[in-house]
């Protein structure tokens, strides 16, 4: 089962979702966001009913040309056509993987450019 809800709070907004298409697990999403300027807040969660020797990883998929910097406590996000970034602060203790999108590394994912058209990207 699946279920997602939003909602305008003061000077933002709330969007929630979960779903259960695993058997005993459920994965939760919560995103809250200002709507005056760039602040998200994200937070995942993953409720295990039967306690299953789990190793769960949550992935990023950048878009093409997003360059990723690892900084102290978590990423930077960039592109060389744009003066902005975006910093994504992790919990402390994640372990941070970064597959590159080079094409001699092994393609870990890939995005759409056009009718049978793709690109490596990266993925965190």
């Amino acid at each position: 089962m699946a279920r997602l809800w939003g909602k305008e709070i003061p000077g933002g907004f709330v969007f929630e979702g979960s779903h259960s298409a695993v058997r005993n697990l459920e994965f939760h999403r919560r995103i809250e966001g200002a709507t005056d300027r760039l602040d998200l807040q994200l937070r995942e969660t993953l409720r295990d009913e039967a306690n299953l020797a789990t190793n769960a990883r949550l992935m990023l998929q950048c878009g093409e040309g997003v360059e990723v910097k690892l900084e102290t406590g978590g990423l930077r996000l960039c592109h060389p056509s744009s003066d902005l970034s975006l910093q994504i602060v992790l919990p402390q203790g994640c372990d941070i993987k970064l597959f590159h999108c080079r094409q001699e590394d092994p393609i870990r994912s890939v995005t759409g450019l056009g009718f049978l058209q793709s690109a490596p990207i990266n993925a965190i």
